[in-house]
């Protein structure tokens, strides 16, 4: 490991990254990380979109990742390659929002199978499943979470990667929502 080459990690397997000194400065840290962020972003947005053939979701992982990016610039910086980082973050967060839908989906489907529904009768069952379909996808997760998986707010909150009280609001935007759509049925 030589001080002058730049380089903190040079062995199989490990990190490499650039001296700090390089990285001093907020200024500096800024430019940098704006930097990443208008060489990458776009392309990354694009080939996730043809990935998951959803433009907006594709937009919202990687916003999602560059967020995180710059909530740990500091050490993540000084990695080789942290546009490689934003964009394992960003996969990631993707291959866990398409977990999310099939659970959601898997969810939704037992709940339209389930004889004993609160006494409902198979066509009450059918508006139910019905009105949680016309919710917005993360207020039908967090409504699945909580009340058909029985999950404890801290970890619906976790497992969707928002705070507890975005839990809360969307579980009361869809018990709204869905008293006005079960009153319209």
């Amino acid at each position: 490991m030589a001080v002058g080459s730049g380089v903190l990690a040079d062995e199989p397997g490990s990190v490499r990254m650039i001296a700090p000194a390089a990285c001093t400065g907020e200024r500096v840290g800024q430019a940098g990380f704006e930097l990443v962020f208008h060489n990458h972003y776009r392309r990354l947005v694009r080939s996730l979109a043809v990935a998951c053939g959803n433009e907006d979701l594709a937009a919202d992982v990687v916003q999602q990742a560059f967020v995180q990016l710059w909530a740990n610039w500091s050490r993540i910086s000084r990695y080789e390659s942290p546009a490689g980082w934003v964009a394992r973050v960003a996969i990631s967060r993707l291959r866990d929002h398409q977990r999310s839908v099939r659970r959601l989906a898997s969810a939704l489907l037992r709940l339209g199978r389930q004889s004993d529904l609160d006494g409902a009768s198979p066509g009450e069952r059918l508006e139910i499943t019905a009105a949680l379909a016309r919710l917005p996808l993360r207020q039908r997760l967090a409504v699945v979470l909580y009340y058909l998986d029985d999950r404890p707010i801290a970890q619906v909150a976790s497992l969707m990667g928002v705070s507890e009280g975005t839990v809360n609001r969307h579980l009361f935007r869809a018990r709204e929502a869905l008293r006005s759509y079960l009153e319209e049925a």
